[in-house]
This record gives C-alpha cells, sequence and structure tokens, in this order.
C-alpha cells in the first residue's frame, strides 16, 4: 500500500523519527501519504503497546528498506516522559544513514506539507533549528548528562 511513491526525491533526504504506540492503519497512511524513497523513517515503539501493534509495525519494517524499528523501547507517557529518549534512540540508529534534518514526531501527528516542500522549507533554514525552547522542570533535567551535541555524535556530519 506504501508504493509507489508520491513524492519524488528531491536530493534532500529527511529523517523521521516517530514515536508510536497505537493506531496503525493511521500510521501507514501517514507513512504512505509522505513516503519518498530517498527519506529514512524510524519508529520507536512505546512499550506498553500491545503486541499485535508491535508484530505490525516490525512487518512494515522488513516491507520498506528506508523504514526501521528501533532496537530499543521506552516505556512513555502523555506528560512526556521518556519521549527524549525515544527520539534520541531512532536518532542514534539512523546516525549512518544519509539525511539532512530530522523530524521528530508523535503517534498522531499529521504532515500537512508534501517531501518537496517540506525540502524547500528546511533549505531555507540553511542548517538551523526551529524548535519550542521551555525551562526544563528541575524533576526532569539531570545535570550530570551530556549536553554538548557534538560530543554525543548524533547528526551525520560529525
Amino acid at each position: 500500500r506504501i508504493l509507489p511513491a508520491r513524492n519524488p526525491d528531491t536530493g534532500f533526504p529527511i529523517m523521521y523519527a516517530r514515536i508510536v504506540y497505537m493506531d496503525y492503519e493511521f500510521l501507514e497512511e501517514q507513512l504512505a501519504t509522505n513516503y519518498a524513497a530517498e527519506n529514512v523513517f524510524c519508529f520507536s515503539i512505546d512499550k506498553k503497546a500491545s503486541r499485535e501493534f508491535h508484530e505490525r509495525m516490525a512487518a512494515l519494517a522488513k516491507c520498506l528498506p528506508n523504514v526501521v524499528v528501533a532496537s530499543r523501547e521506552e516505556y512513555m507517557d502523555s506528560a512526556g516522559h521518556n519521549q527524549n529518549e525515544a527520539h534520541l534512540d531512532c536518532m542514534r540508529e539512523m546516525r549512518n544513514r544519509k539525511w539532512e534534518y530530522a523530524m521528530l514526531l508523535q503517534n498522531h501527528d499529521v504532515m500537512i506539507k508534501t517531501h518537496s516542500e517540506m525540502t524547500e522549507i528546511l533549505k531555507i533554514y540553511g542548517g538551523a533549528n526551529d524548535v519550542e525552547i521551555v525551562p526544563c522542570p528541575n524533576y526532569r533535567c539531570l545535570s550530570k548528562l551530556e549536553k554538548n551535541l557534538g560530543k554525543l555524535k548524533l547528526c551525520p556530519n560529525n
């Protein structure tokens, strides 16, 4: 159901890291809508997701060479616990793949731009990020953790 691709390659591959836990059909439709062969897609599954959901996501990853299910799973919740770690799990798994930007998504996020439109927008960014930054609650931030992105070696050019 995913192929043929609706989005032509642009020479600007994007990595999509999506935290998932339910609604497989929705996720497959989102993948079909936004699929481009040059992009890479990683799904990080909540440990609490059903066995059937796990099996369907694994089967999807077997069908497409640019779709991966993260090998690590995290316990996540709607309060955001372990969601950053789940996205990092995907980024670690995809760091040896070719991509220019990472898009971090959650289960029901809907992409409203085509691959060509996203490429155009991200090229305008010129390497900059578009993120919301809010103060980290003390109970969520561990001062002993590494915060230097270069040392974490998450980006493909490091």
